[in-house]
């Protein structure tokens, strides 16, 4: 992409006028800060759900929805047929 060409960004509710080689970057570094976002979060969750699974067990109890998870893994062992 040419750097010099005109693009419009919006900032703050205002639509700015900048150049492509100013905006590219910016875009980048967004896009990173995002994906390093969304990877904590999945490892945040990922550790609630451990901890979740480690206090069922602790306890003897067992979530509503641990249950259908377990009965949709007893229904779909059976045997496909081609």
């Amino acid at each position: 992409m040419n750097p010099e060409r005109k693009c419009w960004r919006l900032v703050g509710g205002v639509l700015v006028e900048r150049k492509a080689s100013e905006v590219i970057p910016q875009l980048e570094m967004q896009i990173d800060q995002m994906v390093k976002v969304v990877e904590q979060l999945t490892h945040q969750l990922n550790a609630r759900e451990q901890e979740l699974r480690n206090l069922e067990s602790q306890l003897g109890v067992k979530t509503q929805a641990r249950q259908t998870e377990q009965k949709h893994e007893a229904k779909s062992s059976g045997v496909l047929v081609g």
